[in-house]
């Protein structure tokens, strides 16, 4: 094929790669995990070199990521949380991806139509819609960014000029892979696997896999340490993992299945039997099954290693992910397959092009069926990627697929209601979530916060009752407990309960717990608890500005203005767009007469958030002071832009009218004012009212 055809070609695949994830761009953040994983994740507000260090030093719930939450990291910087710059990303390294699998096999197989077809099905294919649409899964096609940059160096090691360097990017492009998700480690076996496809002695070879195999076992036992808690050590038995390796089995031969025929697919899909029992006859057999596959693809051996190769491609990148190893709560998911799918793409192309170069009169027909079905995974892709718009889209469909086992789907789409104060709706997800497996604690957990938002602290007490302290939302429950006791007055007992859960030692406290101990010993005037309270809840999390904010406003009342000073130094330090800590920040120095200072921290925080009415206003409030009127009246304008029912801003532009002699507009605004509620003294009135006569008669 001449070589422009096979540059339209590419360019072609390009376009069909973002069109087919096209609909995310218009997507928001999903709640599943993205709260978590970035919404509220406080060290993606930072790039600070403490946090950054922070990043590297420890996992997040379980999991050691630290280049994708430093990715999240960026982008907040640039775009704060505005999720269309998020979904670009994601789509721009699946295009990247797709780009570098072609150029991988382009190497290996020396056919441009095997490279095509394998770059293609990764493209588009509809089980991939999972990991590029949903924002916290980046870490599935960000590690498989740099494992494929790792091969692409390492199948060019030999080149004359640039062995030796190309090797060492490969190295280095392995360890910034396993720093976005430790499923990276199975690389030194597909390099191994690589080389013997290609015909090369693996002995020659064994100085070359070295750093690759310490860099493997080094972010295994990361990942496992992680991951696995002291009590969840415990309770591990010999008959679990027997188990776990039967489902394994049977997940390997389910994503063949999904790969051959894409239909069906879900974000959640239920567990395949009660893994409380005996698994059932299906999962017993799936060993045989899967093991008379691959007798076939090693008798395949004796006529050619590239079903070998392909096969092995998925099943040793799925390794860690078939269920053998720690995954989280997910048992099966299109997310885990978005790497390994490789292998299998790669034995559909072989085998479209040995039909495509041994049988010529099939060739058109062989294009168009190409076509046909390039144009089905296209359509598939892009249909899906719509569905991942909002989670209660996402979750409706789940729950159309699995009515009578998506348990996680009517919870979370319950909490959705919740969020947006649809009650009713939320109460119908959540007993059917509860009705699926009874006595699910999250899902009873929430049943306990609707009751609570409804007012019925009685039936959210029976509820919160019903969790155990070894439950992970425990905390949680203890301080939704003592908020009820606060919405009763009785502010001493809820400290009392919150101090007991923070004496016994057996529980993470987390940040809003501290917070909320603050507000309480605020209440009850223990001012210096209070304050330390609020700085363990800096301490627990310090980028949260709510919390530098309740802290500067008790130094305020105290009077205590160097400490005011140092809070909001620290707050603009660790998050440094908060504009709420330079509005209160500004608004003091402007009360203690410090304008220059307090026109800085405003114009500040206007610049970083233009409909920022507060900061428009004590500008306008700085620049009448300094009897610049022009100067007020336009700042004053900016305000009232913004906000349009703050009757005080009216108040202020009408007065600085009223200093300019345009009494007409000083009595518009003075009416505006009245109009928007704001108190306007009679004799102020009459005041306007008589220069605008004298006006007049001018």
């Amino acid at each position: 094929m001449a070589k422009k055809y096979q540059i339209f070609l590419l360019i072609l695949l390009s376009y069909l790669t973002i069109f087919a994830f096209y609909p995310a761009l218009s997507a928001g953040f999903i709640d599943l995990d993205d709260p978590v994983m970035v919404v509220e994740n406080p060290y993606i507000t930072s790039l600070s070199l403490s946090n950054i260090k922070a990043v590297f030093s420890q996992s997040y719930y379980k999991l050691y990521h630290p280049l994708v939450t430093l990715s999240y990291a960026v982008e907040y910087y640039f775009f704060k949380l505005d999720p269309y710059f998020y979904h670009l990303d994601n789509i721009l390294i699946h295009l990247f991806n797709t780009l570098i699998v072609f150029f991988i096999f382009k190497k290996l197989s020396k056919s441009f139509l095997v490279s095509y077809i394998v770059a293609l099905l990764f493209a588009i294919h509809p089980v991939h819609v999972e990991s590029v649409a949903w924002i916290t899964a980046r870490k599935d096609n960000l590690y498989s960014l740099f494992y494929l940059l790792s091969i692409f160096f390492y199948i060019h090691k030999n080149d004359d000029n640039f062995g030796k360097k190309f090797l060492a990017l490969s190295i280095v492009c392995f360890i910034f892979s396993c720093f976005s998700k430790p499923m990276a480690v199975t690389l030194p076996l597909i390099l191994i696997l690589i080389d013997y496809y290609q015909d090369k002695k693996i002995k020659n070879n064994i100085k070359n896999y070295i750093p690759f195999i310490v860099i493997s076992l080094s972010f295994s036992i990361v990942a496992v340490c992680s991951h696995y808690s002291p009590e969840e050590k415990e309770i591990s038995t010999l008959f679990l993992k027997v188990v776990d390796i039967l489902n394994a089995h049977h997940n390997l031969l389910f994503y063949i299945w999904k790969c051959i025929f894409p239909v069906n697919l879900s974000c959640l899909y239920p567990n395949f039997y009660n893994l409380n029992t005996m698994p059932p006859p299906f999962i017993l057999y799936s060993p045989a099954l899967l093991y008379l596959i691959a007798f076939f693809v090693f008798l395949s051996l004796k006529y050619t290693k590239k079903i070998l190769f392909g096969f092995l491609f998925f099943v040793i990148t799925l390794l860690p992910s078939s269920g053998i190893m720690p995954t989280g709560v997910a048992h099966v998911a299109d997310r885990y397959v978005y790497l390994p799918y490789i292998g299998l793409f790669y034995l559909f192309a072989e085998s479209a092009a040995y039909l495509y170069n041994n049988f010529p009169k099939i060739k058109n027909l062989l294009i168009c069926i190409i076509v046909f079905f390039s144009a089905v995974l296209f359509l598939l892709t892009y249909t899906r990627t719509s569905l991942w718009s909002n989670t209660e889209n996402l979750m409706t469909d789940t729950i159309k697929q699995f009515p009578n086992t998506a348990e996680h789907a009517y919870i979370t789409r319950g909490i959705v209601y919740i969020n947006e104060n649809r009650l009713k709706e939320a109460q119908s997800d959540l007993e059917k979530s509860i009705e699926i497996k009874k006595n699910n604690a999250y899902t009873v957990f929430h049943l306990g916060h609707l009751a609570q938002l409804n007012k019925d602290n009685a039936k959210a007490k029976k509820y919160y009752s019903k969790i155990p302290e070894t439950n992970t939302d425990y905390v949680a429950v203890i301080n939704n407990f003592a908020i009820i006791l606060a919405d009763s007055g009785k502010f001493d007992k809820a400290v009392n309960l919150m101090e007991q859960t923070i004496k016994k030692g057996k529980f993470n406290i987390p940040d809003y717990f501290y917070y909320t101990l603050a507000i309480y010993y605020y209440k009850i005037n223990n001012i210096d608890k209070s304050l330390n309270n609020f700085k363990l809840a800096v301490e627990k999390n310090p980028y949260k500005a709510q919390y530098y904010l309740a802290l500067m406003e008790i130094y305020r009342e105290q009077k205590d203005f160097e400490n005011f000073g140092k809070t909001a130094a620290l707050g603009l330090k660790n998050i440094n767009d908060s504009v709420d800590i330079m509005n209160m920040l500004g608004k003091e120095y402007f009360a203690n007469g410090y304008y220059d200072l307090s026109e800085k921290i405003f114009l500040q925080a206007v610049e970083l958030k233009p409909n920022n009415h507060m900061g428009y206003f004590f500008l306008g409030n700085i620049a009448a002071l300094k009897r610049e009127y022009k100067r007020a009246v336009t700042y004053y304008t900016m305000a009232i832009l913004v906000s349009k029912e703050n009757g005080e801003y009216y108040y202020k532009r009408a007065a600085v009218y009223l200093v300019l002699g345009k009494y007409e507009l000083a009595m518009e605004n003075m009416s505006k004012s009245a109009e928007k509620g704001f108190y306007i003294d009679d004799e102020f009135k009459n005041e306007i009212k008589k220069l605008k006569e004298k006006g007049d008669k001018k």
